[in-house]
């Protein structure tokens, strides 16, 4: 039990704390702007508050980006893979972090190859998917934020797009070269032997000494599980300008799974020359050196592989092949649909899958479907665009 004069100290201490902590959250959560949060830190400086002096930045034009910069910690994926382990540290929420075996069977036979090729224990090993893709920002969507993100493989609905954010950085700030996201898959990929070692690691990814206290802390701790690297994902332009691997329009070779080039893309048949020459990874590294200069760094980490470079659904099927079937789908339905217009003909349509959604109690559901939505241009051809919605009532019904 602590004294009176104990634990009159230790609720000080927490009081001083709190201070730093609920100004920054009111930062953080958008609450007050990057200027009124600096003035407060001020005042409470000014006051002889205690741990909120490293937070009086310059008042300047980066006041935003200054702040950030001090509250926010970037974790590793190493980092990520422990504090999910600790923080789900019952024997079923664990083991089923750890249940790699019940993935769908081209993960589970990946894994299981490491498994055996590096040493790893089966019985606690995470398996880890990388997720990277480009989004429009701005009002005028004038910029590109490009975005890694961490998941652990595991086989409950509830956690298949539940994605942890590694980093992100605007594509204007990234060396044309390729230098910028060399870096970033560099440090990913120490980082993905720390999770093989299943311990803290010593030094950065450069050999350097940490600079960071916490990390010098938790150095040559364990990580209370092994990982590894078991999936990557994005869309094609991303895996040409990250990962540096073919692109669909290059010449010469232009796929990263097989040899096809682009005079035999539209042979499809089960016949066709390229199914006969799929790359081997060496193979493909070589191909990425003589057209690139460079294999990117994250090819080195623990049991990568080519098949680890997954054709996305996302960006194949939903935002590819299914938009472009279901628009011309539409496109073809809606000349057979009453009325003196295409917009009272698309209108038509409309009205019948609404009434389709309805009797099937669809839980995904576009607001409308409009002429623009079906071909946005005459001289294209048509694609289905938009977003879909989830009803109120069937909301309030799960709930």
């Amino acid at each position: 039990m602590l004294s009176k004069s104990a634990r009159a100290a230790s609720k000080k201490r927490r009081g001083e704390r709190n201070l730093r902590s609920n100004i920054s959250d009111l930062f953080l959560s958008g609450s007050i702007s990057a200027a009124r949060a600096r003035g407060i830190f001020q005042d409470a400086a000014d006051a002889q508050a205690r741990h909120v002096n490293d937070l009086v930045v310059s008042e300047d034009k980066n006041i935003h980006r200054n702040l950030l910069r001090k509250l926010v910690r970037v974790y590793l994926p190493h980092e990520i893979h422990w504090c999910l382990l600790r923080w789900n540290g019952s024997p079923e929420a664990r083991q089923r972090l750890l249940d790699w075996q019940s993935l769908r069977r081209d993960v589970r036979e990946r894994v299981a190859s490491s498994v055996e090729a590096l040493t790893l224990d089966p019985e606690a090993l995470v398996a880890w998917g990388l997720w990277c893709d480009g989004v429009p920002v701005r009002y005028d969507r004038s910029e590109r934020l490009e975005c890694f993100s961490l998941n652990p493989l595991i086989n409950e609905t509830f956690v298949q797009t539940f994605r942890l954010p590694l980093t992100c950085i605007y594509k204007s700030f990234c060396c044309k070269d390729g230098r910028t996201v060399d870096d970033l898959m560099a440090i990913f990929a120490h980082s993905f032997h720390c999770m093989r070692e299943g311990i803290f690691p010593e030094v950065d990814f450069q050999g350097q000494p940490f600079k960071s206290s916490w990390r010098r802390k938790m150095a040559g701790r364990p990580l209370l599980a092994q990982g590894i690297l078991a999936e990557v994902r994005g869309d094609w332009a991303m895996y040409k300008q990250v990962f540096k691997l073919p692109s669909w329009n290059a010449a010469g070779r232009c796929c990263f799974k097989c040899k096809c080039s682009l005079q035999e893309i539209r042979s499809c048949s089960s016949s066709a020359p390229w199914r006969d020459h799929p790359w081997s990874f060496l193979e493909l590294q070589e191909h990425m050196l003589d057209k690139s200069g460079a294999v990117s760094p994250i090819m080195a980490a623990p049991g990568i592989s080519l098949a680890t470079f997954e054709v996305d659904w996302l960006h194949s099927c939903d935002l590819g092949v299914a938009a472009d079937f279901l628009g011309n789908c539409c496109f073809l339905v809606s000349k057979h649909m009453p009325g003196s217009s295409e917009e009272q003909r698309v209108a038509s349509l409309w009205r019948d899958i609404k009434q389709w959604y309805t009797e099937n109690q669809t839980p995904n559901q576009f607001n409308t479907i409009t002429k623009l939505m079906i071909r946005k241009e005459a001289r294209k051809s048509p694609k289905l665009r938009g977003r879909d919605q989830i009803p109120d009532s069937l909301v309030c019904a799960h709930h």
